[in-house]
Formats: C-alpha cells, sequence, structure tokens
C-alpha cells in the first residue's frame, strides 16, 4: 500500500512537472511570437519608410526635373518670342524709313514746293562751307536742275557775305551744275545735293535721303520708344488720357 501511494505522489509528481514544462514552453513560445512579430513590425516599418524615402527621393528628382524641362522650355519660348518680336520691329522700321523716303519723295521734295527750295539753298550753302573750294560742282536731280540753276547766284552772295562775317576774310566760290550727271543714279530720289571740288576729288555728300538716315540714326531710341511704348510707358498714357477726360 505505501508502494502504491509512493507511486501515486510520484505520477503526480511527474504530472506536476510536464504541466510546468509545458507550460514553460508555451510561455517560451509566445515569448518568442511577440517577439518575433516586434522584429517583422520593426523591419516592416523600416521596409517600408525606406522605401516611403525612396518614393519620396524619386518623386522630387522626377519633380524637379520635369520643373527644369519646363523652365527651359517656357524661357525658350520666351528667347523665341523676344527674337521673332525684335525681328518684326525690325522689318516695321526699316518700312518706316522706306515709306519716309517715299513721302518725300513724292510730295515734298518737289522742284516747286518752296519749302524744298529753301532747302537745297541750305544743303548748298553748308556744303560750301564744308569745302571752301574756289570751285564747287553741283549734282542734283534730273528735275532740280533748273531751280538749282536759278538760285546759284543769291548762293554765292550769301556765302560771300557770310563767310566776311564770320572769319573777317574775303571768300568767294563759284557755282555750277553738272548737265550730264544726276542723283538719281546714285539711288539719292529724294533730292539734295552732292558737292564736289572742281577735280572731283572731294566730295561733300548732302542729300535728302542722307540726312534722313542721320535722323534716323539718332532718334532711333525715341522712335522705337514711340512705336513700341513699355508697359511703364503704356500706362503714363493711359493715365494721361483719363485725365484729360
Amino acid at each position: 500500500q505505501i508502494l502504491k501511494m509512493a507511486e501515486a505522489g510520484l505520477d503526480k509528481d511527474t504530472f506536476q512537472i510536464v504541466r510546468n514544462m509545458k507550460l514553460e514552453a508555451m510561455e517560451k513560445g509566445f515569448e518568442i511570437e511577440v517577439i518575433g512579430l516586434n522584429d517583422f513590425e520593426k523591419e516592416k516599418d523600416k521596409i517600408v519608410r525606406e522605401s516611403m524615402e525612396f518614393i519620396n527621393e524619386e518623386f522630387e528628382k522626377k519633380k524637379n526635373n520635369y520643373n527644369m524641362q519646363k523652365k527651359i522650355e517656357r524661357s525658350s519660348k520666351i528667347n523665341s518670342l523676344r527674337l521673332e518680336k525684335m525681328n518684326q520691329r525690325n522689318v516695321l522700321m526699316e518700312k518706316l524709313i522706306v515709306d519716309t523716303k517715299e513721302v518725300l519723295r513724292s510730295r515734298i521734295c518737289l522742284p516747286n514746293n518752296r519749302q524744298y527750295q529753301d532747302l537745297m539753298k541750305k544743303l548748298i550753302l553748308q556744303g560750301m562751307i564744308k569745302l571752301m573750294e574756289p570751285v564747287v560742282r553741283l549734282i542734283v536731280r534730273k528735275e532740280d536742275v533748273a531751280i538749282v540753276e536759278k538760285m546759284i547766284p543769291e548762293i554765292e552772295k550769301h556765302y560771300k557775305e557770310l563767310m566776311k562775317k564770320e572769319t573777317d576774310r574775303d571768300y568767294e566760290t563759284k557755282l555750277s551744275v553738272e548737265q550730264d550727271k544726276f542723283m538719281d543714279k546714285d539711288n539719292q530720289k529724294c533730292g539734295g545735293v552732292i558737292l564736289t571740288s572742281e577735280n572731283t576729288k572731294i566730295v561733300c555728300l548732302n542729300s535728302v535721303d542722307t540726312r534722313l538716315e542721320l535722323a534716323y540714326e539718332e532718334l532711333l531710341p525715341q522712335v522705337r520708344s514711340n512705336l513700341f511704348p513699355s508697359l511703364k510707358q503704356k500706362k503714363c498714357i493711359y493715365e494721361e488720357k483719363c485725365q484729360k477726360k
């Protein structure tokens, strides 16, 4: 009986030991599972974070590249439009001087126009002062020959009086008009005069075309500003008009 009781106690102890071992194993297994889940979550978070960082970096790169490309395209387009605008302006400016010459030739620089006759006298006198030669030949348009020949005595007298007044010396120049050479052949169609010395070695080009081109070059900034005002100038013009109203 004692033996049976001992065996029963032994079985009970064995059962308790096995039970404890199972519980401990379950706890260890649970602990390992928890640790594994934590490690998994950490690794997953790390992978997700690194992936997100990589995706964000790639996105920023592509975004920057896209913005840069757009800026380049915009800059190229602006430059292209600016060049086209400049070319169109140059075409209009060239047309302006061509149209101006045409108006001068057809409406103003006419032999019977009193203003043109006065201009011719001044151009000839100016050329005589530059040359200061005893004999000066005049080359004019074919249609201007008659009027220039008529005004020669008056111009010679005026020149003599002017030089005497300004230098207190006597200067005298004889003028003659070329009869077989005209300005039209030299593409000086708006009139004026070409003055040469007797041996033709000294030449003074005082044509209307030349004076117009000189004035055009000198006043070019102002002409551009008037024809193609800036936004600031447009605003000022608009404000002036509003004030007048």
